[in-house]
């Protein structure tokens, strides 16, 4: 990239929104992955208008864009091949929350966590919940179509987009989907953007479904088992009954092992490996719930089962389940993490 396209791209946005620099550069290469490449430029765009403005002139001079927004996903989207980084996070303004509706509009660069915060401090709720919720933007879930633990039960971010506005890489701003949850006129332009990765626009604002709270008490089921084929068949046992978990973690012995000095009581020594469950329901339901997927547990082959209201106790079995990445990184210094996804009735086998 030459010295003018940098000087043309200060020129729409200013030269605090546009770096350059080999340490900038670096900043700005990676995700949270292992992948590398550096950017020729970095710019940080305000505006849909500013977005345009830099599409504009990398069509002019035939410069590749890769959008980013917090670079904390795990495949390599945001990662640019040269061209222009393009950040959004300084587009990170909660534009509504409209009640009536139960909806948000927000900006790209809003981070996950402060959405669910500030929903939350009006009486909604919004349930994706990627592990990266205090880094990561909403901009960047819905690129990459992000879930996380409750999405066993919600399912992931695209569940929730009713609508956004993108940018088309001719500097054409497409405003798809509206405000209602059913909305089935025409093509639905609003789904083929979610998990694009960036490749078919820059999505610069996205209209949100919310949804009620959910009912206050939480409940934790752990569950150990001998074999792991068991466990399977657990999996599926409990994600088709009445009283399915709110979200559902599987721990195998070998991530036991280096997470030894942090083991449960609930959770035998020895076993192949544990499920680990949050239950959300209403405080005079919730031991019956707990009970009933007990039940679903040992009637599948589990060796111990424990359904815990104590918010104690529950912590130190979460508090296992976050230290486990951490405790796997310092085995080797090079950790490769990945997101892989199977049909529920293939778990067993």
């Amino acid at each position: 990239m030459t010295d003018a396209i940098v000087r043309e791209l200060r020129a729409v946005l200013g030269p605090d929104q546009v770096l350059a620099s080999p340490a900038d550069r670096v900043t700005y290469s990676y995700d949270a992955t292992y992948l590398s490449h550096l950017p020729d430029v970095v710019v940080f765009p305000a505006s849909t208008e500013q977005v345009r403005h830099v599409l504009a002139v990398a069509r002019a001079h035939r410069v590749p864009v890769f959008p980013r927004g917090s670079g904390t996903g795990l495949s390599g989207g945001s990662v640019p091949l040269g061209g222009i980084a393009l950040v959004m996070t300084r587009m990170n303004r909660i534009l509504e929350i409209d009640r009536d509706n139960m909806l948000a509009r927000v900006q790209a660069g809003v981070i996950t966590a402060h959405l669910q915060e500030t929903v939350r401090a009006q009486g909604l709720f919004y349930p994706p919940d990627p592990g990266s919720a205090r880094i990561s933007t909403i901009g960047g879930n819905v690129a990459e179509n992000a879930g996380g633990p409750r999405s066993f039960h919600y399912g992931t971010t695209g569940r929730y987009v009713l609508g956004l506005e993108v940018v088309l890489a001719d500097g054409t701003v497409l405003k798809t989907g509206g405000m209602t949850t059913k909305n089935v006129t025409g093509y639905d332009l609003t789904s083929l953007f979610v998990g694009s990765e960036g490749t078919l626009g820059i999505v610069t604002e996205v209209t949100l479904r919310l949804l009620p709270p959910p009912p206050p008490a939480r409940g934790t089921l752990v569950a150990s088992f001998a074999d792991l084929t068991a466990l399977g068949r657990a999996i599926g046992a409990l994600a088709a009954h009445p009283a399915r978990p709110t979200s559902l973690e599987m721990v195998d012995r070998h991530c036991l092992a280096v997470v030894e000095a942090h083991r449960p009581p609930e959770i035998p020594p020895g076993v192949a490996g544990a499920l680990l469950c949050e239950v959300l329901d209403w405080p005079e339901a919730l031991a019956g719930r707990l009970r009933a997927l007990e039940e679903v547990c040992r009637g599948v082959g589990a060796v111990a089962v424990s359904g815990l209201a104590d918010a104690g106790a529950q912590r130190r079995i979460w508090a296992m389940r976050e230290a486990l990445s951490p405790a796997v990184a310092r085995i080797k210094p090079t950790k490769i993490s990945e997101d892989a996804t199977v049909p529920i009735a293939a778990i067993p086998a």
